[in-house]
């Protein structure tokens, strides 16, 4: 159960909790529940309606170990990609897509 949020160094809390939130609104595991209602809770944010964010959620899986979210705008290609999971998995999404992930962040999930 997620009991806080714990942003790297140059993240805001509530950037981080409002991103953690969106890519758990359809993660149905007690983590992904969990998420959605620290961040109600703590931040005062509220799950958003899902038919407008023009959202494609990635599920997650044990081979993946991560899940998210797609946002599109106007059913156009992913204007904003937001996942949660395993540092390294997240990490290797992020090379792989040819983004830096610095240590500092990859401690801190």
């Amino acid at each position: 159960m997620a009991v806080g949020f714990h942003p790297a160094p140059g993240v805001e809390a509530n950037d981080l909790a409002a991103s953690a939130q969106l890519s758990s609104l359809a993660d149905e595991t007690p983590e992904g529940r969990s998420i959605v209602v620290l961040a109600k809770e703590k931040f005062g944010l509220r799950a958003r309606e899902m038919h407008e964010l023009e959202a494609t959620f990635v599920p997650f899986t044990a081979q993946t170990r991560m899940s998210g979210v797609d946002l599109h705008a106007n059913g156009t290609q992913p204007t904003m990609r937001v996942r949660k999971g395993a540092a390294e998995a997240c990490a290797r999404v992020c090379r792989i897509s040819g983004r830096n992930v610095s240590a500092s962040r990859r401690e801190h999930g």
